[in-house]
């Protein structure tokens, strides 16, 4: 398990980063690093229903919350993914090698 691509940020409010997990070439999105009263926590992807009500589309148990509680803040105090001391790749450079038709500007079609 290991952090895929985290954007940070200071003006998204308790919203400290945003960012995506990597699990045996499986990629969850839409995880968030929350600024709670406890110190920052992972926030786990969710959907807004039609009662406005915000529901988890991602479940872990204890251990597993923990574990990735440690690899998030991990990855935010080295800058987030993309800084060379996390090994990772800048966003910038991730789109410019991708070959992901999603993360490019022009169709080809």
């Amino acid at each position: 398990m290991k952090v895929g691509r985290m954007k940070t940020g200071d003006n998204w409010g308790k919203t400290k980063a945003f960012f995506d997990l990597t699990l045996d070439g499986l990629t969850i999105k839409g995880f968030r690093l929350v600024e709670g009263i406890n110190g920052l926590f992972v926030s786990m992807p969710s959907t807004k229903d039609k009662e406005g009500k915000y529901n988890d589309t991602v479940w872990a148990d204890q251990d597993t919350r923990k574990k990735l509680n440690e690899i998030a803040l991990d990855a935010y105090k080295q800058g987030g993914v993309g800084s060379k001391a996390s090994g990772g790749m800048s966003e910038i450079d991730r789109i410019h090698t991708t070959n992901s038709y999603a993360d490019k500007d022009e169709i080809p079609f």
